[in-house]
């Protein structure tokens, strides 16, 4: 298409709107092949179902839209679902007269597979000037003059390339003489790769608004391109999963495996690894498909927005639901669909994928839901046992009926989470609509004259603004919600150099994507300074890829949020970068944290090659993910509750090489009190990666014995390892003290505590039913602490009923274990001060220094 024909449609021969021309250099439509609609507003506030909003003709399914700077679109309506969103100016949701939708088959669509690579992947069907199609149409920007042409996507060495396929690389585009992966462009001699010339990057935001002629980022050489109208027929199948060529047996497709790709569904007729569909026998077409197939999930909102992203660029780009001074009242909902393969901003590390909510070059987003004012989490003031249906909470909750809420586990099997949905609320009572699983502890104990607040968590879910992926999340369709562990390609939200992100009253469901770096439900991502911005009274819930996460980014405050139900890491500061201080976790709930399998470990890392200090950069601990997983101590961490995980821990402060990331050991300033952790276990050996019900006492034994080992130990409540662990102690600032004060640690299958080197101090806590109360290397202090073990009746003091108590190994282990022999480096003995033990046998104080034995006696 020429740049005179784009010209006409731009002044309202629409054409059925097949150009959209995006500011800051951006032309969104015509290269990806997909119908566009641009708003014209002419700066004043104009409402989406206005017809004079979009020139006389609104947005229509598959359309790509774009709201140009100084624009402000209110949307009034939920339109059809659009193949993405560009907002350079202001996109907010209506919260007063809401236009009833004439899309009747508006829902909670599908996968933008075949989006993908041809759709902007090979330029030579825009006839834009591309120096290799011999000039296109010759009108526009000229056609070809000689000037470089514009970029393909960039050279990934982990993309498979075929004959014909391009890529850029270091400023300079190629092209692919046969199938590569991991070659790269210009290396070798003779290799797979032909220079094709110098070419001029225009995706990401430069140019002049006019003439620039890049996609929205596609960044997938091996996917070919499809008819978007058809992508969003709403009468079509459902798209399979997205075919990816396959590196491995395990991962490779077997006779009967179904696919998408092309816009198309696919079937393997007998194993295959990399044959493409479409150019290889064993691929036999199905049927058409599309990724927003008729229906919805029977959910009604008021306002919804289904679309592959939707992404607020440019310092004057604004996304808004509601205020800080008025909240939204409404339900609204952002649906994403997709199944991957384009990128619509960024490259390497700073790509931002697609399916996404997210910010670029400055944009901003502003959600504030009216459920922010609701109890975000609460516990119970009395017993539930399995059967009731009815909790008794510790303080009034102003849930309602058909909110969800979540039951943390209490005794050490994290599995006895529960999900249910509430019937009704009175006062404190809340009755539910089916009854419990399982028994959950209601009861706060004393011991040396110490409480014991065994409480279990209630934390709700259900957010009036919601963030949500589409059915077709699931990498395995036979999977969902209820399934122990489910792999998936959901939305996320993203905020990349954004100017401010306030965030609060959000559900995220079905969000993250399996397997993929940088692509987590609530993400901050290398957002530098963040003053000002938070994340606070939201719920993240059914994650297939950890939960909220501040990478590269300082100063926000993450506050009383709910995170249940998550793949990896609940709470995360990601990579212990300098710009990673400051940030601020205070009252948050995080439940049933789980162990990564090893094929959806973005980062890598197993128990042949764990990920320690010399390969932790790379692989962040998937292996044994964290509820709240610290990789800069200069955080904050203040009244969060970890309740429960599978494989996992609760805290873990991870120790790096300060050359590695930067950070200055003698200026840490750890932040850690009144925390709570409980109900972390082992996952037996035989199923490292598995998810399975009950094992046997011996086989849980072993488990536990191996998981002693510091690289692989799980079922921790507290590790702190702010340091390499092979670190000579002598390079350790002496005078610092890493304080861990108020901690509460209670049915951890390892140990309630574990810390390294003198600086770290435990005081004014208490731990409880442990197999190990604290597990101290290297001169760690305990002071003013109590340690509750228990004995072979129940307790005298206030018994728990026995189905509370710790399951698996005994619980005859020590209170206190002198952990400091071994290793490469001599390391101070561990001390204690004012500790109680009740129901410890301390002859099990085991390796205990003379005097960290004595002390107490």
């Amino acid at each position: 298409m020429s740049d005179n024909s784009n010209n006409d449609a731009h002044r309202g021969a629409l054409n059925r709107r097949r150009f959209l021309q995006a500011a800051g250099g951006l032309v969104a439509a015509g290269a990806l092949g997909a119908a566009t609609a641009t708003a014209q507003t002419d700066g004043e506030r104009s409402k989406w179902s206005n017809p004079e909003t979009w020139d006389g003709s609104p947005p229509e399914r598959g359309d790509k839209v774009t709201i140009e700077e100084g624009d402000h679109v209110v949307l009034d309506t939920s339109p059809p679902p659009l193949n993405g969103v560009l907002v350079n100016g202001t996109l907010e949701f209506a919260d007063g007269s809401i236009v009833e939708s004439t899309d009747d088959s508006n829902g909670d669509g599908g996968d933008d597979e075949s989006s993908d690579s041809g759709d902007g992947g090979d330029d030579s069907s825009s006839g834009d000037g591309d120096g290799n199609d011999g000039g296109g149409s010759g009108s526009g920007d000229g056609g070809d003059t000689g000037a470089e042409s514009s970029c393909a996507p960039a050279w990934d060495p982990e993309t498979v390339y075929r004959d014909g396929d391009e890529a850029t690389y270091d400023g300079t585009r190629w092209e692919a003489e046969w199938w590569t992966r991991g070659d790269e462009p210009g290396a070798r001699r003779y290799g797979p790769w032909t220079e094709l010339g110098p070419c001029e990057e225009t995706g990401d935001g430069g140019g002049d608004g006019e003439s620039a002629e890049a996609s929205v980022g596609v960044d997938a050489p091996e996917t070919e391109s499809a008819d978007d109208d058809a992508r969003f027929d709403g009468d079509a199948a459902a798209c399979a999963q997205r075919w990816r060529p396959s590196d491995s047996h395990e991962t490779a497709y077997r006779s009967g495996d179904v696919v998408s790709y092309g816009g198309k569904n696919w079937e393997a007729q007998w194993y295959t690894q990399d044959d493409e569909p479409g150019e290889a026998q064993v691929w036999q077409e199905v049927e058409s498909c599309s990724i927003v197939p008729g229906g919805d999930d029977g959910e009604d909102v008021d306002l919804e927005l289904t679309t592959t992203w939707l992404l607020a660029e440019g310092s004057n780009a604004l996304v808004r639901i509601g205020s800080e001074d008025d909240p939204y009242e409404h339900d609204a909902r952002i649906a994403l669909v997709g199944l991957g393969g384009e990128n619509v901003r960024g490259e390497g590390a700073e790509a931002i994928g697609t399916k996404l909510l997210g910010t670029w070059d400055g944009g901003s987003i502003e959600i504030h839901g009216a459920s922010r004012d609701k109890t975000d989490w609460t516990q119970l003031d009395a017993h539930a046992d399995a059967g009731t249906e009815t909790l008794t909470l510790a303080n009034a909750a102003d849930w309602e009926a058909g909110d969800r809420i979540a039951i943390a586990p209490s005794g050490s099997d994290p599995w006895q989470a529960e999900r249910r949905t509430v019937a009704s609320v009175s006062g404190n009572q809340v009755t539910l609509e089916e009854p419990l699983d399982h028994d959950h502890y209601g009861a706060v104990e004393t011991h040396a004259g110490t409480e014991l607040d065994m409480r279990a968590e209630v934390g709700l879910l259900t957010r009036n603004v919601e963030l949500r992926g589409d059915d077709l999340s699931y990498a395995d369709r036979d999977r969902g919600v209820d399934s122990e562990y489910a792999a998936g390609f959901g939305g996320h939200a993203i905020f990349a150099d954004p100017g401010r992100v306030r965030i609060e009253g959000l559900e995220a469901f079905r969000c993250g994507q399996s397997g993929l770096q940088a692509r987590y439900p609530l993400h901050f991502h290398h957002a530098g300074d963040q003053e000002g911005s938070y994340l606070r009274h939201n719920s993240v819930w059914h994650s297939f890829n950890r939960g909220i996460n501040a990478h590269g980014t300082g100063n926000v405050e993450i506050e009383r949020n709910v995170v249940f139900d998550t793949i990896g890491h609940s709470y995360l500061v990601e990579q212990g970068l300098p710009e990673e201080e400051g940030n601020v976790f205070r009252e948050n709930l995080a439940m049933l944290t789980k162990v990564v399998r090893e094929r959806d470990r973005a980062f890598g890392g197993n128990l042949a090659n764990p990920g320690d200090v010399r390969r932790r950069p790379k692989q962040q601990n998937a292996f044994r993910p964290a509820a709240f997983w610290i990789s800069n101590p200069n955080n904050t961490l203040v009244g969060n509750h970890a309740a429960g995980g599978y494989g996992a821990m609760g805290f873990f402060y991870d120790g790096h090489d300060e050359t590695d990331v930067g950070l200055d050991a003698a200026q840490f300033d750890v932040q850690f009190e009144d925390n709570v952790a409980h109900s972390y276990s082992v996952r037996p050996q035989r199923q490292l990666d598995g998810y399975t019900g009950d094992v046997g006492e011996d086989e849980l034994l072993r488990s536990w014995r191996i998981s002693h080992y510091q690289h692989i130990c799980q079922g921790i409540g507290l590790m702190m390892q702010l340091e390499p662990m092979e670190i000579d102690p002598d390079e350790i600032p002496s005078d610092r003290s890493d304080r861990l004060a108020g901690f509460t640690a209670y049915k951890c299958e390892h140990s309630g505590v574990w810390t390294e080197f003198q600086t770290s101090v435990l005081e004014d806590s208490v731990i409880a039913d442990f197999n190990i109360g604290h597990f101290a290397m290297g001169g760690s202090e305990t002071r003013n602490t109590v340690f509750v073990g228990r004995d072979g009746t129940d307790n005298d003091i206030a018994p728990p009923p026995t189905r509370f108590k710790t399951g698996g190994p005994d619980l005859e282990g020590p209170a206190m274990h002198d952990a400091t022999n071994g290793g490469r480096y001599e390391k101070a003995e561990p001390t204690t001060s004012n500790v109680e033990y009740v129901d410890v046998d301390r002859r099990h104080n085991s390796r205990l220094t003379p005097s960290a034995r004595t002390t107490d006696e």
